[in-house]
């Protein structure tokens, strides 16, 4: 039954494994891994798919926020602080997809003009400006996508100012056995951390 299903006999041995387990030791079987350290811990093919708990995360956020009656004072520190931090540790360790940054920026702009459930506010200013910082005529809002280059950058620094570092030496060993980290090339089918 299970070979017309599409799985092979390799398949079928494992689910049994899994099965008797599971049976041995009182832990459940589960389909989702779940989250660790507040990522996801199983990697699909989608980028997008993966992270969208992010967008999801900062949406409920802001549909919270927008019940309340805030200045714009308030509006930015909420959206400097809390919004931000929900995405940081994500982007300190994967590059996001630039349309899912897009889409949370977009979020974040209607929130700010103050949108309300059918009524569209006036964007007196592009998100892009408000990302300006404040002496260059901004209100210093994150762009995202440069935000997340920024923390990448970062991340890339530490590997090659601590060789010894347990991520500097499997990166190495994987990406750039005999080069330095800045003569390292993507390779072929690179993780998505690389």
């Amino acid at each position: 039954m299970w070979k017309l299903l599409g799985g092979g006999s390799h398949d079928l041995a494992k689910k049994e494994s899994v099965s008797e387990l599971s049976a041995l030791v009182p832990i459940p079987i589960r389909a989702d891994l779940g989250k660790y350290l507040g990522l996801p811990a199983e990697v699909g093919k989608s980028k997008t798919a993966l992270f969208s708990y992010i967008k999801d995360r900062v949406l409920q956020k802001l549909a919270r926020w927008k019940k309340k009656i805030l200045n714009q004072v308030g509006k930015e520190v909420l959206l400097k602080s809390v919004a931000l931090a929900l995405m940081v540790y994500a982007m300190s360790c994967f590059k996001l997809p630039v349309g899912l940054c897009h889409q949370i920026e977009a979020a974040m702009a209607i929130f700010w003009w103050g949108q309300k459930s059918d009524e569209r506010k006036i964007h007196w200013m592009r998100w892009s400006r408000l990302c300006n910082p404040k002496f260059k005529g901004g209100l210093g809002f994150q762009d995202l996508t440069s935000y997340n280059l920024a923390l990448l950058a970062k991340q890339g620094w530490r590997i090659m100012m601590s060789l010894e570092c347990l991520l500097a030496q499997v990166l190495k060993s994987r990406y750039f056995k005999d080069k330095s980290f800045m003569e390292a090339e993507l390779g072929s089918n690179p993780s998505w951390v690389w």
